[in-house]
């Protein structure tokens, strides 16, 4: 499932020096799944596997934190089984 993580009320914006745009957004995929929020950022909606296009801010917290690793613009989603 290709998930849009853009509810700027859910956004952690003191992650970041510079404003979010369109242009600072990367996919990600969530490798690891420990709660359903992580530092204000609601990933209810994502499983283990998923590609998610989120702020980049948000994905240098996801990755630093280990819960997600940059997606290939070629990757499949990959479901949980």
């Amino acid at each position: 499932m290709n998930v849009s993580v853009f509810d700027t009320a859910q956004i952690p914006l003191r992650c970041s020096r510079v404003p979010i745009t369109l242009a600072s957004v990367q996919r990600i995929r969530l490798i690891r799944k420990l709660a359903d929020m992580l530092n204000g950022v609601n990933l209810s909606k994502l499983q283990v596997g998923d590609v998610a296009v989120v702020p980049e801010a948000t994905a240098v917290m996801l990755i630093r934190e280990g819960w997600a690793e940059l997606a290939e613009e070629n990757d499949k989603d990959r479901h949980p089984g």
